[in-house]
């Protein structure tokens, strides 16, 4: 059994393997005698077995010397075991008297780390699935030194386009199935920012719906097709949705957008947020909301309870709520508090003035203590690692559990103080905030939200911060008031076919209240015919 973990197998179904090679060219009607192919992760053989019998056939069509044209095919894989095994099934195909692997170019080698100064005409593969905690610590920093696009909490595919590309000859075609989160994520800004100065972003299948893998596997896929051009000018990108993988051969149908150049913004291929919309939908913090989220207080069983009384100054008590109050779409009363260690000025509190609150941590010293907060702050040992402000309490404020069931977006309307489990939303009116409301709970936040986040069991996103800080939602403060009450009567209704109607383009445009023109491109075209 090959160690998924360690070099992230996951092998791809043959009908897309034969599809990823029609796409790229690599046909048996055509003359590949001169064509040379990468496949730098090549396991035990679903792309190289498709593309000897494509070659195969192809030099009885057009006459050429297949044993030597093999010479054009280059395989490396990591695993020793897989590596055998690929050797063995090539040797079994009877295509040949000689030994196939003997023709091939057959890499053991880690691709990464392979030195190897051959250009090639295809790079075709399916990388290997190694989350950046998987990867190993030495590598991982052999890695970092050799490739630019490796940073942050990079998947190990990151750096195998870098390399990939590194790797074409001029107008050479790079096609991978792999992870789609290098167009959104924050890991995959160098390789965006690679890609729109040096290469074309040609053509982009998003299988998230799909199973084009042999193992039931959560990886987000896309079939991602890249150029190395010849020339520095911006290309058109086509992108489609495919919901399942036996619809890869039918008649498809294409957004057609502009090759994105800033690698700063998450690319959103799928044309529901392009340039040409940016007049219209912005991020939250652009539109004066401030995204944060609730107290940490490093041990919870010491500053939070829902029995304080005398026990602490009731001066230092702020009523809290967590997130197990905030199910079944509502928001159920709490009667818990957490222990406020800060002045209004945000300063330490002095102990020897509030003699109750002294008494219990001094009780309670050893679990305190015991924290990372009080050892780097000895003389603060008492403290929370949060400040809590005050202001807050009495603040409406949108509630967003880190993972939720519910349909409805939850506003306190100024009674709570929200705990770590908890992001939330303020900085704008009870009204305000109830029209963001509506448009978070609507599909077109949703799809952006799972396509920035894990999915989690139940199909639930994430709300973290930093998903909620990249999303866009229609410019509120430039919709006029007629737009903005049906947003907050929707909301209050829970009507989600409302919430989505209004959040759509057309309807946008149409209550938006600044006139002018575009600033940024528009689609090409909305669909091919």
């Amino acid at each position: 059994m090959i160690n998924q973990v360690e070099h992230g197998v996951v092998f791809t179904k043959k009908s897309v393997v034969s599809f990823m090679l029609n796409e790229v060219g690599y046909m048996a009607d055509k003359d590949l005698s001169a064509i040379s192919i990468l496949e730098p992760s090549s396991g035990q053989g679903a792309f190289i077995l498709e593309i000897i019998t494509r070659l195969y056939k192809s030099s009885i069509t057009f006459g050429f010397d297949f044993e030597l044209a093999l010479k054009n095919i280059t395989a490396v894989e990591i695993d020793s075991k897989n590596m055998a095994i690929l050797r063995s099934i090539v040797n079994n195909l009877e295509y040949s008297k000689k030994k196939i692997s003997s023709c091939l170019n057959l890499v053991e080698d880690d691709f990464l780390l392979w030195e190897n100064k051959h250009k090639f005409d295809i790079i075709i593969s399916n990388p290997p699935y190694i989350r950046w905690d998987n990867i190993n610590s030495k590598k991982k920093k052999h890695y970092r030194s050799l490739f630019s696009t490796f940073r942050g909490r990079a998947d190990i595919y990151i750096p195998f386009y870098e390399k990939g590309l590194s790797l074409l000859k001029q107008d050479g075609v790079l096609n991978y199935i792999c992870s789609n989160r290098w167009f959104k994520s924050s890991y995959g800004r160098k390789l965006r920012q690679l890609i729109s100065q040096k290469y074309n972003l040609v053509k982009v299948f998003d299988l998230e719906e799909a199973n084009p893998f042999q193992d039931d596997v959560n990886a987000y896929p896309a079939i991602t097709i890249l150029k190395n051009r010849t020339e520095f000018s911006q290309k058109s990108v086509s992108y489609t949705k495919v919901d399942h993988i036996n619809l890869l051969n039918s008649d498809l149908k294409f957004n057609f957008i502009k090759q994105k150049t800033n690698s700063n913004e998450a690319w959103f291929l799928d044309n529901s947020i392009n340039e040409s919309n940016r007049k219209y939908y912005s991020l939250i913090a652009d539109q004066g909301f401030q995204i944060s989220i609730g107290i940490a207080t490093g041990k919870d069983s010491v500053y939070i309870s829902d029995d304080f009384e005398g026990k602490i100054e009731s001066e230092l008590l702020v009523p809290l709520i967590t997130s197990k109050h905030l199910k079944g779409n509502k928001l159920s009363p709490s009667t818990l508090q957490v222990i406020n260690c800060h002045d209004n000025k945000g300063n330490i509190i002095d102990l020897t003035q509030y003699p109750k609150a002294h008494k219990y941590f001094l009780e309670n010293e050893s679990l305190i203590r015991s924290r990372h907060i009080s050892k780097k702050n000895p003389s603060q040992w008492f403290r929370t690692i949060d400040k809590i402000k005050l202001d807050l309490i009495k603040a409406p404020k949108i509630l967003l559990p880190d993972i939720s069931g519910n349909t409805k977006i939850i506003i306190d309307e100024g009674h709570y103080y929200p705990h770590h489990n908890i992001y939330y939303i303020s900085g704008k009116d009870i009204n305000k905030l109830k029209v963001l409301a509506g448009c978070l709970m609507s599909g077109f936040v949703r799809t952006q939200l799972l396509s920035l986040s894990s999915k989690m069991n139940g199909g639930y996103p994430r709300w973290q911060s930093q998903n909620l800080k990249r999303l866009f939602i229609p410019n509120i403060n430039k919709m006029n008031d007629k737009w903005c009450r049906e947003m907050e009567f929707a909301y209050s209704k829970s009507d989600i076919d409302q919430i989505d109607k209004l959040v759509q383009l057309d309807l946008v445009k149409t209550y938006y209240t600044e006139i002018g023109q575009m600033t940024l491109f528009e689609p090409i075209v909305k669909y091919n015919k």
